[in-house]
């Protein structure tokens, strides 16, 4: 009597299995679909399924299920895993053709995560406009969005957890932010207790406002690569413990370009134009490490640099620019700081080879007995640094 190899039908069945739980369901908003709306074709979605959506504007706003029942989505994403993909950032549309009006209440266009049994999330090809949050990320697990477009929300994509998780991490690759027509948006990236944050070849363009932002970062790792970052009151706040900006373009912030508040701020191969102050650090009692290299900012109104309560760092092999009257200046002059350090700014172009000058657009405990930072500068370039410098133009050719 012959047996059966118990590996060989276990690796049948799960092949079955397999085969057979993976779906693909396709929405259409002519009718010529399955489903006419993308929430029905989510609904009788399993986990590991495909939502394919055709173009057209999709606005179907409902309540959510209890104990959501007074949060509104477009689509709200209730299985443990599923992707769903669009026949493109502006052929295929979540949200309203109008403003988003709060007197309407307060709609997002997807809402997901582990507080809806939603472990992961993959969108890809979808526009978003006129809705409160584009996309809502509640309670952690895994999201990742490509190859998107959001305009006119207020903010673009959410993030909340209760607490830090080991596993939640959100990806957003290649997308647009605000390139057709910002509105009113106030802040395009939001997160708060994240583990990881990675946003990469992204082009963000904001409104001038007293309070728009791109980046509110509370977590703990966050990687920004290839993006280019266009106006707004400020390009990034950081609440993190661990920051990595690299290859990234900010242009035209009406204040600060980075915002550190706590932790390490890695910053590599970036670029800085039109600034009021290009690194600023927020002044929470906290000593953050900055490790800077090889960046260009081109022009500033106040200074490059605005510092408190240094940890240890440097900024090296940069081209630095010069405001009114300071290049590196301590945030609050006449205050008494807790620290005795002495921060590396060696190996930068100044704008002079006069040791003298540079000098002078240095405000630190030199100038100050009561602050407790003394930035050392010698030595120094006596020609530009040998950093590549890509124009805006540059970085959004890469988008082409």
């Amino acid at each position: 009597m012959r047996t059966r190899d118990p590996v060989g039908v276990l690796f049948m069945i799960l092949l079955i299995c397999g085969s057979a739980g993976a779906r693909t369901l396709r929405v259409e908003a002519d009718g010529s679909a399955e489903f006419l709306t993308i929430q029905s074709a989510v609904d009788v979605a399993a986990a590991g399924d495909t939502v394919r959506i055709g173009p057209g504007l999709y606005d179907h706003i409902h309540s959510l299920p209890e104990p959501f029942e007074l949060e509104l989505a477009v689509v709200h994403v209730a299985v443990s895993e599923l992707t769903l993909i669009g026949a493109g950032e502006y052929l295929t549309v979540i949200g309203q053709e109008a403003d988003w009006d709060p007197d309407l209440g307060f709609p997002r266009g997807i809402h997901g995560g582990v507080a809806l049994a939603n472990q992961s999330l993959t969108v890809e090809g979808i526009g978003f406009q006129g809705v409160y949050e584009g996309i809502f990320w509640h309670g952690g697990g895994a999201l990742t969005v490509s190859c998107c477009a959001f305009d006119r929300n207020e903010i673009s994509i959410a993030q909340y957890s209760e607490q830090l998780g080991v596993s939640d991490a959100v990806v957003v690759h290649h997308c647009d932010f605000g390139q057709v027509d910002v509105g009113q948006t106030y802040t395009h990236i939001m997160t708060y207790r994240l583990k990881s944050l990675e946003v990469t070849d992204c082009r963000l363009k904001m409104k001038e406002s007293w309070n728009a932002r791109h980046f509110a970062f509370d977590g703990a790792e966050m990687l920004v690569d290839g993006c280019t970052l266009e106006d707004g009151r400020l390009a990034m706040a950081i609440v993190g413990e661990q920051a990595e900006i690299r290859n990234s373009v900010f242009d035209s912030q009406q204040f600060y370009g980075i915002v550190a508040q706590n932790g390490r701020v890695q910053i590599e191969d970036c670029e800085f134009f039109d600034q009021f102050i290009a690194l600023y650090e927020y002044d929470s009692g906290r000593r953050i490490d900055w490790a800077v290299s090889r960046i260009v900012v081109h022009d500033v109104v106040d200074s490059t640099f605005r510092y408190c309560s240094i940890g240890t760092g440097y900024i090296h092999d940069s081209i630095l620019a010069r405001g009114a009257e300071y290049t590196v200046k301590y945030h609050f002059a006449g205050s008494k700081s807790k620290n005795s350090d002495v921060f590396d700014m060696t190996n930068n172009w100044w704008g002079t080879t006069t040791p003298d000058s540079i000098r002078a657009w240095i405000y630190d405990g030199e100038d100050d007995e009561n602050i407790g930072v003394v930035v050392e500068f010698v030595p120094f370039k006596d020609e530009l640094v040998s950093v590549q410098e890509r124009s805006l133009s540059d970085v959004k050719a890469l988008f082409k």
